[in-house]
């Protein structure tokens, strides 16, 4: 999602919490405590059983700790100026999630497990912010199977004594409560306050500017900019002067450029209105406090362009909503001069985007594909700016009504019945067959729908084709960033003009042309794309099942995934630089969607 846009612009939107001089000290030590910390809150014994492929099962706790232990620990072990300081963001924080947690299923104790927990962080921040975070992000994967193994090699390379602190301390983990999970998004925000700070710096070395004095605006302007650069190429602490003023003078040749830098200084203006009489709006700590501002209101400023695409492929839509035949989508690219347009069947296949229900008709799914990790731009070791799901919002009107793990069909069809989309008018009233397909569901389930689970993911892509993308089972797709497609596979991620071309004639000698109804369509398309297979993202109450001996080893692993991914990533940077570099430089020798405009 998002587009690449200039590099002096870069807030606006929805409100953020400026930064205060005190989060600027001890973040690294503070990371570290607090994410051991959670890990002697963390746990889990589940009750697994049926299908629960691409969510975790249901577990079991044995007791909870107090409310406040987590706190208390991490007052143990950095002061009680930060217990006050983390209570005060968790208090925020607890209500953000709490629709969320409402409408999620719980552990003894009112806790989620795992998969539950990286979920509700992930759909946090993604409304919130439009940040993608890496440790909380399925990828396509079950969100509970990342093993412990591959995250400790990734991110923390050598450092067993690490891992084996973290493997002690999830083997009785329990789960997560509110303010536990809370304690862990103020956390990841730390963390990424303190990256900032840290590419704020290389921004002053490059830009040659110092800290210790206050700097003219026409200063303030260029160390935004080059921040901005770094910010977008997702550059590493040791890029030069001469990098950051290439990449500077490209950026000024996007359109986007000039209604960034805008935006940028509206953004600033207001964080210098809020500060106090005598505060110097220049200084380090006021232009730190101004790019934070900016960077929280980015990812939803950036959408902008996410919308423009999406507007375009609508034009090309066929008889089924939501849905671009591929004999359209190459044309556009090859007559139109949509170059972004132009990613081969290979890759739409494995990012799933592709649908090929009908062989002979294959067709681009539009909210799949603006959600593609090529269309990600800027961002950070912790997260990518991406496109928005329009789905979540649509999901999280839905769970703040419910206010429940599960809901009749009935009161499901009322509410979906006047819920609005970008692309959808309500009120509205929905087809017989889309009815009778959400009974269908309910009836798998003891007469009640879970909201979070592959078949009523399904159901609302179909309610909002053009909004919530097609869950595919877990591990079904794998999407990645076009250099990273083409590394791992050996195919072509997009496709020159010569092979469009040769593309679109196969393509339209296949029987594009035959024509059909649209009803005819869209009742032969729904029955051809619903899948019966189901996922839940927590196993719901009711069912005892049996465990198998390696679960409980699985679900440390699981735990330890989001406590070491964050972990990891200030204690090793190198990897993330390595690729961050090898993606930019891949869009600059052949641009991709929002990072052509670096060319």
């Amino acid at each position: 999602s998002t587009p690449i846009c200039s590099c002096a612009s870069l807030a606006s939107g929805s409100s953020g919490r400026l930064a205060t001089e005190s989060m600027a000290s001890s973040v690294l030590s503070m990371s570290v405590s607090v994410i051991l910390a959670v890990g002697l809150g963390l746990a889990a014994v589940p009750r697994a059983g049926a299908r629960a492929i691409g969510f975790l099962r249901a577990t079991s706790v044995a007791q909870q700790d107090s409310p406040d232990a987590l706190l208390d620990e991490l007052e143990t072990a950095l002061g009680q100026g930060h217990r006050v300081g983390a209570e005060s963001r968790v208090q925020e924080l607890e209500m953000l999630l709490l629709p969320t947690f409402r409408s999620l299923p719980k552990l003894p104790g009112d806790r989620l497990d795992v998969g539950a927990t990286r979920y509700m962080l992930h759909r946090h921040f993604v409304l919130r912010r439009n940040w993608n975070i890496h440790a909380f992000a399925s990828g396509g994967d079950a969100w509970n199977s990342s093993s412990p193994s591959a995250v400790l090699r990734h991110h923390i390379g050598g450092g067993e004594a690490a891992a084996d602190v973290f493997e002690r301390r999830l083997v009785d983990s329990r789960g997560l409560t509110l303010r536990e999970a809370a304690m862990l998004a103020a956390t990841l925000e730390s963390l990424v306050h303190e990256e900032l700070l840290e590419r704020l710096q290389v921004a002053l070395r490059v830009t040659g500017l110092k800290s210790e004095t206050a700097l003219k605006d026409r200063d303030v302007e260029l160390l935004m900019a080059a921040y901005m650069v770094l910010y977008l190429s997702r550059s590493s602490a040791s890029a030069t002067a001469k990098e950051v003023s290439d990449r500077l003078a490209r950026f000024k040749t996007n359109p986007y450029w000039d209604p960034t830098r805008k935006w940028l200084r509206e953004v600033r203006r207001e964080v210098v209105m809020a500060l106090p009489p005598d505060a110097e709006k220049n200084s380090f700590v006021s232009v730190a406090q101004q790019l934070e501002e900016a960077s929280y209101r980015y990812g939803h400023y950036a959408d902008q362009e996410c919308t423009d695409l999406k507007t375009e492929l609508l034009q090309y839509e066929g008889s089924m909503p939501g849905y671009v035949p591929l004999n359209k989508f190459y044309g556009a690219a090859l007559h139109n001069g949509s170059w972004q347009f132009s990613e081969s069947q290979a890759f739409l296949r494995q990012s799933g985007a592709l649908d090929e229900s009908d062989p002979e008709r294959p067709s681009v799914i539009i909210p799949n594909w603006i959600g593609l990790p090529s269309n990600c731009v800027a961002g950070s070791k912790f997260y990518s700016v991406c496109c928005v799901n329009e789905c979540d919002s649509l999901l999280g009107k839905l769970e703040q009504r419910i206010a429940a793990p599960e809901a009749s069909p009935a009161s499901i069809v009322e509410l979906v019945e006047q819920l609005p989309s970008a692309t959808v008018v309500a009120p509205r009233t929905l087809p017989e067959e889309l009815i009778r397909r959400l009974h269908s569901i309910a009836a798998r389930h003891g007469g009640r729908v879970p909201l979070h689970g592959r078949l009523f993911y399904q159901w609302l892509h179909n309610a909002f084709p053009r909004e919530c993308p097609f869950p595919h089972l877990a591990g079904a797709t794998e999407p990645l960033e076009m250099n990273a497609f083409e590394e791992k596979t050996g195919e072509k991620a997009s496709l020159e003009r010569e092979e469009l071309a040769a593309k679109l004639q196969e393509l339209e000698s296949t029987g594009f042309h035959l024509s059909q109804s649209s009803l005819e369509v869209e009742a032969a398309a729904l029955s051809q794309r619903w899948s019966e297979e189901e996922e839940l993202l927590v196993m719901m109450h009711g069912v005892s099942l049996v465990e198998p001996a390696h679960a409980s080893t699985l679900r440390g692993a699981a735990l330890l995934f989001i406590a070491v991914s964050m972990m990891g990533a200030m204690l090793q940077t190198a990897s993330s630089a390595r690729s961050a570099a090898s993606r930019w430089s891949g869009f600059v020798e052949k641009p991709t969607k929002m990072a052509s405009v670096l060319n």
